[in-house]
């Protein structure tokens, strides 16, 4: 079985600067939201069993099991499952929740990995993380990053940004 979390940001540096595509400008919020369509359409197409969450950071609202201990800003969305994909996951990535302030791609990397370890526990999975943000949301030299390395090897669970 595959798990996959798609980690999108929603932030300010996001939302505020646009991208020039084919019929105007869009944010990169909005290329990285269809870069999530993308991903989610073609397991839904090809890959039918593979699992999938989402969980959106820089937003104006917090909704995930890390919240009491200061992970604001980041939303698991779906109701905080991790499911096969299906049309009304794809519709989940039309509209995000109301982002705009400032991001942490720390923080929603911690979600994320905690949601992959609560919702696969000790099944055989492979685990994956999609970041969808550019490079304004995370530090090198951020503490916490070097902790979330070490999760990730301890998890067997691929980072792709």
């Amino acid at each position: 079985k595959d798990a996959t979390v798609l980690l999108v940001d929603v932030g300010s540096a996001m939302c505020g600067q646009a991208a020039l595509v084919e019929g105007g400008k869009v944010t990169k919020a909005e290329a990285a939201l269809g870069v999530a369509r993308s991903i989610v359409q073609q397991k839904l197409l090809f890959m039918p069993k593979h699992e999938v969450g989402i969980i959106f950071f820089g937003t104006a609202e917090t909704r995930n099991d890390l919240a009491q201990d200061g992970y604001g800003s980041v939303v698991v969305a779906n109701d905080g499952k991790l499911e096969v994909p299906d049309l009304a996951m794809v519709k989940s990535l039309t509209f995000c929740p109301s982002g705009g302030v400032e991001s942490d791609a720390i923080n929603g990397l911690i979600v994320a990995l905690d949601f992959l370890i609560k919702k696969t526990r000790d099944l055989k999975y492979t685990k994956t993380i999609h970041l969808l943000s550019d490079e304004t949301s995370a530090e090198l030299g951020d503490e916490d990053l070097l902790e979330c390395v070490k999760q990730l090897e301890a998890t067997g669970t691929r980072l792709l940004v």
